[in-house]
């Protein structure tokens, strides 16, 4: 009786959660949508990028881990080192279980170091799957702003990404 209790409020405060709060049902990326979230400040040299995953589906579900990311370009995929680890900008913490309610949002954090003696190639779409559900990936056309793009040097290839978190503020690094 006080986990149905527990459901119901959870379910009418809205927003995105943990996965504790309701029962557990994997997300599918095909009911989810794709946009870049908010523009944040970068620290010097970064370009962070946020996206913004929306539950288009009237059903809560649960994301946990990290999502799988490609960038490209006319060319094809662009060889970047996606890195799990946190930076600067992108926290390092562990994953956890994020509860995405019906029309609210998850968030993922990416970040990349600017090339100083100029791209070599520029990202220009990216794709992104669902770790329990590679059978579809979500695409969106980057922006020109930030650049995600890929030059000489080891860290330079470099791309850090954040795991699904409920909120921009959880993906970025705490200082």
């Amino acid at each position: 009786m006080r986990a149905a209790v527990l459901a119901i409020s959870a379910l009418a405060a809205g927003g995105s959660g943990h996965a504790a709060d309701v029962g557990r049902q994997d997300c599918r990326a095909s009911h989810f949508s794709i946009a870049t979230g908010f523009q944040i400040s970068p620290a010097t040299g970064e370009n962070p990028l946020t996206l913004r995953l929306t539950n288009r589906r009237p059903t809560a579900c649960v994301l946990f881990g990290y999502p799988a990311i490609s960038l490209a370009d006319g060319r094809g995929v662009i060889p970047f080192a996606i890195r799990r680890d946190g930076d600067q900008m992108v926290t390092a913490r562990r994953p956890t279980e994020v509860l995405v309610r019906p029309g609210r949002s998850a968030y993922v954090l990416l970040n990349k170091f600017r090339c100083d003696d100029g791209d070599l190639r520029l990202a220009r779409t990216l794709r992104l799957s669902f770790p329990r559900d590679t059978s579809r990936r979500l695409s969106l056309v980057l922006p020109s702003y930030p650049r995600i793009s890929y030059c000489r040097g080891d860290f330079r290839t470099r791309v850090s990404t954040s795991p699904f978190e409920p909120s921009l503020a959880a993906a970025m690094r705490r200082h």
